[in-house]
């Protein structure tokens, strides 16, 4: 969420702890079309208590073990991942708490302003007693929490001065729900602190989910006059997510397209003879998709089958079929998903020749 700016240094302490990790998009620079070489993630690590940089945070990828980077003096850190990747950032940092951030997939874009906002031990102790969020023996959250900032459109391109300059950069007015759906989520008040009597966010602009069973999860916002991008974030046992500016809820310029649909389409369905006998199923796909499906016959699922990473171009799955099943019909359906969380379903019916 939204932190505390220097105009509002005189906060209670109290409400200083309340915000720590509850505080869009990323510059993206472009890259050649279709390009799958790995892309750069970028931002800066900083404490939420003071805007203090961190200097020699690790910043690492949930899904990518081994995959890391150390941010410089200035907070900066420069992470190397490759493209076509599902990925969940996360940092770790000595007298901080460990934060996630959302959930992304690379498609071919370097990624700039990915910027971490990192509670001390103190302040993430505050914000769950506030929330009375339950914990484990080890002081880690029970379930996960989601957190972020319905932020304005003026703070989207600023360097990391500018931004911390800014001052509050929350949008009032706001609400936002999850799929799959999650109860109300809490929004802060005006003096930033979690507010259950509130129905929409208020100038501060935080929301947080502060329990939140494990799975993925796609959040949306929605405001009488603004337009909000939507984003993903992936839950497991004991992580705070914060989804915070300029990523999560940032606010969308007038005209500016927000993508909804998958660009994508079923092509051919062919089959290969012979002693391995298989049902090959081609998606034309016009962005970064990942395909799975399933092929049945009647009421039975006979298998099951799914691509690899996210790509544009021609994605091919092939499912492998017996002889039993010539001149039978089957039917091959398939989930299209981009790297937005769109999903689109394909499906067709085909007769199965002789083998």
């Amino acid at each position: 969420m939204t932190r505390p700016m220097r105009a509002r240094a005189g906060l209670a302490a109290a409400a200083l702890l309340a915000i720590l990790c509850l505080a869009g998009p990323s510059g993206a620079v472009a890259k050649k079309k279709h390009d799958l070489s790995p892309i750069h993630v970028s931002g800066t690590v900083y404490t939420f208590d003071d805007q203090t940089p961190v200097a020699g945070a690790t910043v690492g990828v949930a899904e990518l073990p081994g995959l890391s980077s150390l941010s410089q003096p200035d907070g900066r850190y420069d992470l190397v991942v490759p493209d076509g990747t599902t990925f969940t950032p996360y940092a770790d940092a000595p007298g901080h708490h460990r934060i996630y951030l959302q959930t992304y997939v690379s498609q071919g874009k370097d990624l700039e302003r990915v910027n971490f906002q990192m509670p001390t031990e103190a302040a993430y102790n505050g914000l769950a007693a506030i929330l009375n969020v339950p914990r484990d023996a080890n002081n880690q959250l029970v379930s996960c929490a989601v957190v972020s900032t319905f932020s304005t459109i003026n703070v989207r391109n600023l360097s990391f001065s500018g931004f911390v300059d800014y001052g509050a950069h929350g949008v009032a007015g706001a609400t936002a729900r999850s799929s799959p759906a999650l109860p109300t989520p809490v929004y802060f008040n005006e003096s930033v602190i979690p507010d259950a009597s509130r129905t929409e966010s208020s100038i501060d602009g935080g929301v947080v989910w502060p329990v939140v069973p494990s799975g993925i999860y796609r959040f949306t916002a929605q405001h009488p006059s603004s337009r909000f991008s939507p984003f993903r974030a992936t839950c497991e046992p004991g992580r705070v997510v914060n989804a915070n500016p300029p990523q999560g809820f940032y606010e969308l310029a007038p005209g500016e397209r927000l993508d909804s649909s998958v660009a994508a389409s079923l092509g051919s369905l062919g089959f290969d003879r012979g002693a391995k006998a298989r049902l090959r199923a081609r998606v034309k796909a016009r962005e970064y998709v990942a395909v799975s499906g399933l092929l049945r016959h009647g009421k039975r699922t006979l298998s099951r089958r799914r691509t690899k990473g996210y790509a544009p171009g021609k994605r091919t799955l092939s499912f492998p079929v017996g002889r039993r099943l010539a001149g039978k019909r089957v039917a091959v359906k398939l989930t299209v998903e981009d790297g937005q969380g769109n999903v689109r379903t394909l499906a067709r019916k085909t007769q199965v020749p002789a083998l």
